[in-house]
């Protein structure tokens, strides 16, 4: 899944560069790539199963939440929720981060959590981001060190090959998101889902 999401954002990178590259540079061209590109990423689709996934797991083993199957999962995900919320997020992220690196982290940071709680709570998008930054806001450094950096890490290994290049080609990309993703990826999701039921945990022992 995140190898084919690499493959699929590589090509939308690559048409957005051969439409645009050629009027505009620097930063309004890198601007426009991450709002076009971002928002309409396959690899929110990847990011959004893993987060639904490994809620169910994680509820089950840590909460002793009912054991669901894969199919059942994938067939109880509230699928049209969580993509906004995900999409959204992208995009306020990567206005932030064309504009200035700082605001794009602390978007990140304070509405990471909406995916697990759209998930969790059942709740809609617009109550998912109050809630994630309301969250957030009670444990702003774990969620920093829990979620963010590793986040950061992650989309530093994926650019660092600049899969965006001509000369790179999509069975790369393909190959080396697969094994970021399976493992990076993999860990940020399970990181993230488990500070969501911990700090919800925390909240109602308040």
């Amino acid at each position: 899944m995140f190898g084919t999401a690499a493959a699929l954002d590589t090509l939308a990178v690559h048409t957005l560069q051969g439409a645009f590259g050629d009027r505009l540079t620097g930063f309004w061209l890198t601007l426009l790539i991450s709002l076009l590109s971002g928002p309409l990423s396959v690899s929110t689709a990847g990011i959004v199963l893993y987060a639904g996934m490994l809620d169910r797991v994680v509820g089950h083993h840590l909460h002793g939440h009912e054991h669901v199957t894969v199919r059942d999962a994938l067939r109880t995900l509230p699928w049209g929720r969580l993509l906004a919320a995900d999409a959204i997020l992208v995009a306020a992220t990567a206005i932030g981060t064309a504009l200035l690196v700082v605001p794009g982290l602390i978007v990140f940071t304070l509405f990471c959590l909406v995916g697990p709680l759209v998930n969790i709570e059942g709740i809609g998008v617009r109550a998912a981001f109050r809630r994630s930054a309301a969250l957030v806001r009670r444990a702003p450094w774990p969620t920093v060190f829990v979620v963010t950096i590793p986040t950061y890490v992650e989309v530093t290994l994926m650019h660092s090959l600049e899969f965006a290049e001509a000369d790179h080609s999509y069975l790369l990309a393909f190959a080396v998101s697969a094994v970021i993703g399976g493992t990076v990826g993999a860990a940020v999701g399970l990181f993230e889902v488990t500070l969501t039921y911990e700090l919800l945990r925390a909240e109602r022992q308040r």
